[in-house]
């Protein structure tokens, strides 16, 4: 704990998931649920949904943020009940759909990562009988800068960027 709030020191701010242990002050920029991609071609796909024993048997591409943090998914798979079976573990969200096109792997992701890269590299999101856990990413810094007049400019930047993500559209707040 005191090593995170070093490091929320060094830099002027971080951006994570709220809720994930992060110390410090926050506000939160946008929000996504996580949801199950897989190749089009996996055989275990049967109109569009997977069921509970198939991701269970199924191995997947577990996404890691840091070395020993437990991710949103972690959690909502062990809600689920099951561990699963891990076949690759890559840094970050972005990395999963690549290793799950052309396998029989599975992953999750952010549904807009999902959205991005599903067509191009024959993934689709699969329905599964796991109730979607919730991403809300969050801008956080040292509370000893809060009145940082430069951190306040960069905090309401990266929240007006952030409405674009949430809503869409660049006319998505008005000054």
């Amino acid at each position: 704990a005191a090593r995170d709030i070093l490091d929320l020191l060094r830099s002027d701010v971080t951006i994570a998931g709220a809720g994930r242990g992060v110390p410090g002050k926050r506000a939160s920029l946008f929000s996504d649920r996580f949801v199950c991609i897989v190749d089009a071609g996996n055989p275990a796909l049967d109109e569009g949904r997977l069921s509970l024993a198939s991701l269970q048997e199924l191995r997947h591409v577990r996404s890691v943020i840091g070395a020993h943090a437990a991710t949103h998914i972690d959690d909502m798979l062990a809600a689920a009940g099951f561990l699963p079976s891990v076949s690759v573990t890559v840094q970050g969200f972005l990395p999963v759909p690549f290793a799950v096109a052309g396998t029989h792997w599975i992953g999750w992701v952010p549904e807009r990562t999902a959205l991005r890269f599903a067509g191009a590299l024959g993934l689709v999101i699969a329905q599964t009988p796991i109730a979607p856990s919730v991403l809300v990413e969050a801008v956080h810094w040292h509370p000893s800068k809060t009145g940082d007049a430069a951190l306040q400019w960069l905090v309401q930047k990266l929240r007006q960027a952030s409405e674009v993500v949430e809503f869409g559209g660049e006319d998505a707040h008005a000054d």
